[in-house]
C-alpha cells in the first residue's frame, strides 16, 4: 500500500491545526476531496457533454430538470407509493381526504406524479427496490407522510 501526502495549502505540512485554524484546515479538506482530486476527471466529463450539449444551453436547467432530461421518466408505481407512505395528523388510508389524494395521484399522468414525488421527496425518482428505499439527506429512510397542520374536524 502506497501513501502520497497533498499539501492542502501552500507549506502544509509546516502549519498545525489549531482550534484557531480548523475552520480552515476542514474547508482546504473538503475543498481537495470534492473538488481538486477530481478537477481532471471532471473536465474530461465536461468536456464530453459540451460536445454533445452546447454551455449555454445547459446553463438554462436546474439540477433537477438535468436528471429528468439524462434519466427519462420511469414508470411510478402508486401502489407501492400508497404501501410506504405514512399517515399522521389523525389521518389514516380510510380518511376521505387521503382518499381524494390517491385518486389524483391515479389521475395524474406519469409526469405529473413525478412533479409530485419531486416536491414531498426531492427526488422525481424511485429507488431501484421501490419506495421502501426512499431515503432523505440524511441517510434515514424518507416516509412519505401525508399530513395537515390544520386543526380542523375530520370527517370519516
Amino acid at each position: 500500500l502506497q501513501t502520497h501526502t497533498t499539501e492542502l495549502i501552500e507549506n502544509g505540512r509546516d502549519v498545525r491545526v489549531t482550534e484557531a485554524n480548523k475552520e480552515e484546515y476542514i474547508e482546504a479538506v473538503v475543498n481537495w476531496r470534492f473538488v481538486k482530486r477530481v478537477e481532471k476527471q471532471m473536465e474530461q466529463i465536461l468536456k464530453g457533454l459540451h460536445e454533445v450539449v452546447p454551455s449555454n444551453l445547459l446553463r438554462i436547467f436546474d439540477a433537477n430538470e438535468m436528471e429528468l432530461l439524462m434519466c427519462g421518466l420511469q414508470k411510478i408505481d402508486v401502489k407501492d407509493w400508497k404501501a410506504h407512505t405514512v399517515y399522521k395528523g389523525g389521518y389514516g388510508p380510510s380518511s376521505q381526504v387521503i382518499h381524494n389524494f390517491w385518486k389524483c395521484i391515479l389521475s395524474f399522468d406519469n409526469e405529473m406524479r413525478a412533479r409530485v414525488l419531486q416536491f414531498v421527496s426531492g427526488t422525481s425518482r424511485v429507488p431501484m427496490n421501490g419506495f421502501r428505499e426512499l431515503y432523505g439527506n440524511d441517510a434515514n429512510i424518507l416516509h412519505l407522510s401525508l399530513f395537515s397542520s390544520w386543526k380542523r374536524p375530520m370527517k370519516q
